[in-house]
């Protein structure tokens, strides 16, 4: 808002030094299950160590393995990490049809053919609830509108194309989004377009266990899709959920208005500190810049003073700004925003209110000051359909996730100017200008925006840093104040001491994920 207008490489587990150190088709001895066996066709493996330990970091923790395949010998590879003893698993609908039985759309998957899956019986230690896949990759030849995918569930295996959200425990990756336009070799399969390596976490209990992995085209037979993953582990990781992040969050994307953008605080990002064109304001010493260099982050800030919600979407004309949004890719590894106050023309009305207040009516009993916080509130809210330049939350983060969908995103609210209750010993008292009956309004306008953003992320399991707490005792005119007061560059917004402070609580969120 403004008042004026870890040490590996993310392709450590894929680009392989010794490819296709053993095809399935060396586990040719098999034999076929009865006919109650839940997985019709299924082929257990007497070379099943070899498979356990390629998927799984102990396998010692595997009871069994059984395949479900149209094709086995060429749907599923073994393969080493270049420079490590670590053997992973390829899993592929190949080329072409995989046998005779690909012709045919697999039997209660819906229209998906060249299905694979492999049953794993595993124990899940005592004292963990986290089932890990370090490093997962995802790739097709497939374009944006189909939906070949990869599936992984605990407990049983209830996918189909028309459902491949997984309902239960589990997670899933397709074609239809998340794929960068960047050609990927996965061993000896090369595909036009693949996921970037993703971590990913999926709640299981202790004890015996079913997991399941399944690869599959959509709709047809043709085309190549490739999944890729190994070193599975078991822990007691309290941040577990069924999620996918990106495995190495190198890159972060600051998304939002001058909260994030660090106004009134120079030096400047070059080219963002003019009088005429750019003047969004991207301060040198933002909490998105500290929070960069302490977490070793690569930088893209396309936060700026007097975004909007709409300015996510459209070019920022009077700042000469491309669209927020833009910024956002599928190897996204974080995100943080902070948006929504300039919605209300916030510091428009602030000023007006509280010069009228030396003659007139108080902020709180502006009628329509608050009537117009009001209308933009249920706007950001979803429940109402105007003012139509204002974008509601959930559509927000929804788009968000959409463009970046293994981004850990970071909600960070408004944090309150004022003491709790206000400044000064009677209702007239002022604090840079702002009556003690004002300021406990202000921080309830602030308060609610942060509110219902925080309220949107919860619902997208997006991560929140709401600052109250953090800026307790930091107010405007309390002993150790973390704003600028109407005097600053910056007038009611973050000083460099209050920056510091955002990235220190989003760096502490980040590091809590992690553990």
């Amino acid at each position: 808002m403004d008042n004026s207008d870890s040490d590996r490489s993310p392709t450590s587990f894929l680009v392989w030094g010794c490819v296709a150190v053993a095809a399935i088709a060396g586990f040719f001895l098999f034999r076929q299950f009865t006919a109650d066996d839940s997985l019709p066709g299924t082929v257990d493996y007497d070379a099943s160590e070899e498979l356990a330990s390629a998927l799984f970091e102990d396998d010692d923790v595997v009871d069994g393995v059984r395949v479900a395949s149209g094709s086995a010998d060429e749907a599923l590879t073994l393969t080493e990490t270049a420079g490590t003893e670590q053997v992973g698993v390829v899993f592929s609908t190949g080329e072409d049809a995989l046998g005779d039985s690909a012709s045919e759309a697999a039997p209660g998957r819906g229209d998906a053919y060249d299905v694979t899956t492999v049953n794993v019986t595993v124990e899940v230690p005592a004292d963990a609830t986290c089932m890990v896949i370090p490093e997962l990759q995802f790739g097709s030849d497939e374009a944006n509108e189909t939906a070949d995918g990869f599936v992984i569930e605990v407990g049983e295996s209830t996918w189909s194309l028309e459902n491949q959200s997984v309902t239960d425990t589990g997670i899933s990756v397709d074609a239809a989004s998340g794929l960068l336009t960047e050609e990927t070799s996965f061993g000896t399969v090369t595909v036009a377009r693949a996921t970037p390596v993703v971590e990913a976490r999926i709640s299981i209990e202790p004890g015996s266990n079913e997991v399941f992995f399944s690869i599959f085209d959509a709709q047809n037979s043709s085309g190549t899709s490739v999944g890729v993953l190994g070193g599975i582990r078991f822990d007691d990781s309290s941040n577990c959920g069924d999620r996918m992040v990106v495995a190495e969050q190198s890159n972060l994307v600051a998304l939002g208005d001058s909260y994030a953008s660090g106004f009134g605080l120079p030096p400047f990002e070059a080219g963002t500190s003019e009088t005429e064109g750019n003047n969004c304001q991207r301060s040198t010493t933002s909490y998105p810049e500290i929070l960069a260099e302490a977490g070793g982050f690569d930088l893209e800030s396309r936060a700026c003073q007097g975004a909007r919600t709409i300015d996510l979407y459209e070019e920022f004309d009077a700042r000469g700004e491309e669209p927020q949004l833009e910024a956002l890719r599928p190897d996204t590894g974080v995100v943080v925003l902070t948006i929504g106050g300039n919605d209300t023309d916030w510091a428009d009305v602030l000023s007006a209110c509280v010069v009228e207040s030396f003659l007139g009516p108080a902020c709180n009993e502006n009628v329509e000051a608050n009537t117009q916080f009001e209308s933009v509130f249920d706007r950001l809210a979803g429940d109402a359909d105007e003012p139509a330049e204002v974008k509601p939350y959930d559509e927000i983060l929804d788009d968000i996730r959409k463009r970046a969908p293994f981004a850990e995103i970071v909600v960070v609210s408004y944090p309150p100017l004022f003491a709790e209750g206000g400044v000064g010993t009677s209702d007239l008292d002022r604090c840079s200008g702002v009556l003690k009956a004002d300021q406990q309004w202000i921080n309830e306008q602030l308060g609610q925006a942060s509110v219902l953003l925080v309220e949107a992320a919860e619902e997208f399991d997006a991560v929140v840093v709401d600052l109250v707490d953090e800026f307790d005792g930091h107010g405007l005119c309390e002993q150790d104040p973390w704003f600028m007061d109407l005097s600053g560059d910056g007038p009611l917004h973050p000083n460099a001491n209050g920056h510091e402070a955002i990235a220190d609580a989003v760096q502490q969120q980040l590091e809590a994920l992690n553990a």
